[in-house]
């Protein structure tokens, strides 16, 4: 008799989005200390993709509140 395996096909690290973009900045607003940030680098979720598209965001975002400030 087979036993069925009853492996979850996507992992549980945690939330995805906004949801995890949200708990991502908090733990480096609240805990800004060299542990935090490696183990947000080892994430499995940690992607090129995504900081490249976080870098390029806040550079936008700095470029217009530049144009803003008086």
């Amino acid at each position: 008799m087979n036993e069925s395996d009853n492996t979850p096909v996507m992992s549980s690290g945690g939330p995805s989005g906004i949801a995890s973009w949200f708990q991502i900045w908090m733990k480096v607003v609240t805990k800004p200390n060299e542990e935090t940030f490696a183990e947000i680098t080892e994430s499995p979720q940690a992607k090129t993709q995504t900081a490249l598209i976080w870098a390029a965001t806040s550079g936008v975002f700095g470029g217009i509140q530049r144009q803003l400030a008086p």
